[in-house]
């Protein structure tokens, strides 16, 4: 691979994996990325009148309850996180288990290049391209195909390159891309949610929504945004215990060797 194919390469990885910190956000290494992301959204069961009854979150304007929901969210140990989307016009699915503070593993994959998984813990970030995104970006050299296919490339998270891709473990970066300013929510329509109560919040200016349990506690269930760079992600697995596991050494190469 020579250095212009390399430079190519790590400009389409980091490209690729990057729309999930613009675009909107991810969940599991080793799992297929389902659901989406962004502003907030429709259910992804078929939405339903919720069954009249006392409203927790009836004393609230939209604008606190998204406050408090991301406010949760953010305090959660854990959380999983699926979508799909596009970003500037290339379709994109991505799958992240996140435990803020700590890391994060999953699955970014994108329309014709290929899929990569991620590993984020404490300053270190390890990328796994698959083959299709090699035998797409890798060139002719074969020597360094054989060499790079099927290996994790490692980085320092305070690094440039790869280690910038470690925001993808950014809870907070991640809403931030995402909702944008919340203090304009409005509340929306009641529904059902993959089996449990929940309410719509719209955002008047950009039409995005996000679908929170009608709960004291509201949780983000989904956010959905709309317009070029639209998406949904699906909020799943609070608090259940995740475990993040270093990549074994065999399987590990230093990408700033090949440009990465």
């Amino acid at each position: 691979m020579n250095t212009h194919q390399r430079a190519a390469s790590a400009a389409v990885l980091c490209a690729a994996l990057a729309l999930g910190v613009t675009a909107c956000g991810g969940s599991s290494s080793s799992k297929s990325a389902t659901g989406g992301s962004s502003t907030a959204a429709s259910a992804s069961s078929s939405p339903t009148s919720a069954s009249a009854s006392v409203d927790p979150l009836a004393a609230m304007t939209g604008s606190a309850i998204v406050g408090k929901a991301e406010a949760d969210l953010r305090a959660a140990s854990s959380v999983r996180m699926t979508g799909s989307g596009t970003n500037a016009g290339t379709a994109f699915n991505v799958a992240l288990d996140l435990a803020p503070g700590k890391g994060c593993d999953g699955t970014i994959s994108t329309a014709g290049t290929g899929s990569f998984d991620i590993v984020v813990i404490g300053t270190k970030v390890w990328i796994k391209p698959d083959n299709a995104f090699w035998q797409k970006e890798g060139g002719s050299d074969a020597i360094a195909l054989q060499l790079l296919q099927g290996k994790y490339l490692e980085d320092s998270t305070t690094s440039t390159g790869l280690g910038s891709l470690s925001s993808l473990c950014d809870l907070t970066k991640t809403l931030s891309d995402t909702t944008g300013d919340v203090t304009t929510a409005v509340k929306g329509p009641d529904t059902m949610f993959d089996g449990q109560k929940a309410l719509t919040l719209l955002d008047p200016s950009k039409g995005g929504t996000m679908t929170v349990s009608d709960a004291a506690v509201p949780e983000v269930l989904q956010i959905h945004k709309v317009g070029s760079d639209a998406g949904t992600l699906n909020l799943t697995d609070f608090n259940a215990p995740v475990t993040l596991t270093p990549p074994p050494a065999s399987e590990t190469i230093d990408g700033s060797k090949y440009g990465l």
